[in-house]
């Protein structure tokens, strides 16, 4: 079971674990970003504005006596809630990590978007009275900046339901924060990704969105990332599994996790810029945040080449969740092209492949309890968003479609 970091109001998601460098869930044994940082692509996610959101905020070098000038990872801009940040005042070594795994700029130990822009505010503790509703506030406060054009924000934190204000309090998607981010996303057009722990006493909220990303974490095998990790909690745990509160689970037959990333053991920065290991939820989900960034500069670069089939649609926060979740490893390739190019055969916690699961045997339920869709790979997102936009009815074998009326989404596979 995850063990939680807890505060006053909120709660983390992660823990300390023995040793293996940020660097490799970004490499080819990880998410495959690194391919997209060199020759001849070159893109990392520069001039690309991403979010975070957690009860405190990294460092900003400027503002914080903690904060070091050659700090391998510099953000862009800091607040307290929906005002500047307070000199000093909930600097967080949490929140110093998750940004880390996004922006870091180090040689040794690179971020997934290393020029990325971030801004990071903090929540603080807070009353049960106002939680969500400063979270919110922070949320849209984060969703305004850079002139309103943020493209994904990160959620390495969560609300216990136990807390929530509502008479008998369900998942159903109804929370004052799980509505507050399916609204900005659909009005500011940004990609929330959430880190995915569930479960008995967990912090589900706001994991019962509809427009966010839900993000379990993988461990490595071999050196490979193909494995979930034994710290997630999914959205439907046994009954009988252990004794203690009762099972946070989503109403009805909606499931939680969308996708898994690398969580386990991974090498980042604290506010001093020292090295720390940690595993959790909250550090799978910054390399979805980060890969973002990357197909949004890629994104932006089609556009400003005017190419043919593309158009300001590449922004679309539902068409960032689409090409990700349609482009995750399930099962690995042979080679002879026959699994579409997958890189790994990502297992379960029981060590069982996608075809054991109920996801593979029937087309009524789309993601694994455990794994979602699959692993985060961004190169082959990369591939799945460079096909070009296709007017309906015509999308070839790479290539993607969002409708004008109804705002859907449709994709070839990959």
């Amino acid at each position: 079971m995850t063990h939680s970091v807890k505060t006053k109001r909120l709660s983390f998601l992660g823990l300390s674990l023995g040793a293996l460098a940020l660097s490799t869930s970004v490499d080819t044994d990880g998410i495959d970003a690194r391919r997209l940082h060199e020759a001849p692509f070159n893109i990392t996610g520069r001039k690309i504005a991403i979010g975070q959101v957690e009860i405190g905020r990294p460092s900003q070098f400027g503002i914080d006596k903690l904060a070091i000038e050659d700090s391998p990872f510099q953000v862009g801009r800091t607040f307290a809630i929906d005002g500047p940040a307070i000199a000093d005042e909930s600097v967080d070594g949490h929140a110093s990590n998750v940004a880390s795994v996004m922006i870091s700029n180090d040689k040794t130990l690179r971020g997934v978007a290393p020029d990325a822009f971030l801004y990071a505010a903090a929540v603080g503790n807070l009353t049960e009275a106002t939680g969500q509703q400063e979270e919110c506030l922070a949320s849209q406060h984060v969703a305004l900046a850079n002139s309103g054009d943020v493209r994904a924000t990160n959620f390495s934190f969560g609300e216990p339901l136990s807390r929530d204000e509502r008479p008998n309090a369900m998942l159903d998607g109804d929370a004052l924060l799980t509505q507050c981010i399916d609204w900005s996303s659909r009005v500011h057009k940004l990609l929330y990704v959430i880190a995915g722990n569930q479960g008995r006493g967990g912090i589900p909220i706001p994991t019962d969105n509809f427009n966010g990303i839900n993000v379990a974490s993988s461990r490595q095998v071999d050196g490979q990332y193909i494995r979930a990790d034994d710290s997630n909690l999914t959205s439907e745990p046994p009954a009988s599994a252990t004794r203690g509160p009762s099972i946070e689970s989503n109403v009805r037959a909606r499931r939680t996790i969308n996708l898994e990333a690398p969580g386990s053991n991974n090498e980042m920065y604290d506010p001093k810029g020292t090295r720390i290991v940690s595993s959790g939820t909250s550090f799978a989900a910054p390399h979805v945040v980060a890969t973002v960034a990357l197909l949004q500069e890629f994104g932006d670069r089609q556009l400003r080449s005017n190419v043919s089939n593309w158009s300001l649609d590449s922004r679309e926060p539902l068409v960032m969740k689409s090409v990700i979740l349609n482009a995750a490893d399930k099962l690995q390739d042979p080679g002879d092209g026959s699994l579409l190019g997958m890189a790994r055969t990502l297992l379960d916690e029981s060590g069982n492949d996608w075809t054991a699961s109920d996801a593979y045997s029937s087309q009524s339920i789309p993601l694994h309890v455990e794994l979602g869709t699959g692993h985060l790979n961004a190169f082959r997102a990369y591939e799945q968003l460079n096909g070009g936009q296709w007017a309906p009815g015509s999308i070839p074998t790479v290539g993607w479609q969002r409708a004008a009326a109804p705002k859907t989404m449709s994709l070839s596979s990959l």
